[in-house]
């Protein structure tokens, strides 16, 4: 079965809702249960991840005459496609982030710094060629990506990518 991470997510949400009102019931503090709220969170996402790069067998293969049809094995190799994570999305990349702190960092970031991230990091392109697509000075591009860096290692480096 496919990871749907819209409905996914969403069950996510509620049971993390659910937890919180009865965490907060029992006494809790709003800091131990953010830091339940983590973990959780880094459990789903070991799971969105699982589930995203594994496949299951085969299943309509059999041991019999079919298995060994030429045609059938074109038909089967034709069907099938691969998926390139530009295909995913444009900042699908962040996604894939496996370091959490640097994954919750990027996630803070404004969708503007994360589209210069992408443009730069991830599709390659110059400074000088984002500055002509922004239609602004390279030093501004310059200025804009120290902005980000400097962001990004205050919130890994200090606070963990958490805070």
């Amino acid at each position: 079965m496919s990871w749907n991470d819209g409905s996914q997510r969403k069950q996510f949400e509620r049971k993390q809702k659910k937890q919180a009102e009865e965490s907060r019931k029992y006494g809790m503090t709003e800091d131990q249960i953010s830091k339940i709220h983590l973990f959780d969170l880094k459990a789903y996402r070991a799971d969105r991840i699982y589930a995203m790069h594994t496949q299951s067998l085969d299943e309509m293969e059999s041991e019999g005459d079919e298995s060994r049809n030429t045609l059938h094995k074109k038909f089967q190799e034709s069907m099938t496609c691969s998926l390139e994570l530009s295909e995913c999305g444009h900042l699908g990349w962040i996604e894939e982030i496996e370091n959490f702190a640097l994954y919750c960092a990027v996630s803070k970031l404004s969708e503007t710094q994360k589209e210069l991230l992408t443009l730069i990091y991830h599709d390659g392109y110059t400074q000088t060629e984002v500055a002509e697509m922004y239609h602004t000075t390279i030093s501004a591009i310059n200025k804009r990506m120290k902005r980000i860096t400097k962001r990004l290692f205050k919130l890994v480096v200090d606070e963990g990518g958490i805070g």
